[in-house]
């Protein structure tokens, strides 16, 4: 489940989604990232978007800044406006 996430990371993604794609409830879903993340799944998430940003500015990515603000699910999360970033 965690590499099927890390794969959709530019789509807006749910605790339900997660926890269906792993065949559990919710619950369950939420307690087992606790347990190995130490965070909750949509943190874990917003974290994992922050570092693909991150590597999309970074190396060979610099000429790119577009890509690295698509990776990110929200102007709340980069404290960046995504208009700059497209067209």
């Amino acid at each position: 489940m965690y590499e099927w996430a890390l794969r959709r990371l530019h789509q807006p993604l749910t605790v339900d989604q997660l926890a269906h794609r792993a065949g559990t409830s919710r619950r369950t879903l939420i307690r087992r990232f606790h347990a190995e993340t130490g965070r909750p799944p949509l943190r874990w998430l917003l974290d994992a978007r922050l570092a693909r940003a991150r590597e999309l500015l970074s190396g060979v990515h610099r000429r790119r800044p577009a890509a690295a603000l698509r990776a990110l699910p929200c102007r709340r999360c980069s404290a960046v406006s995504p208009a700059p970033g497209r067209g």
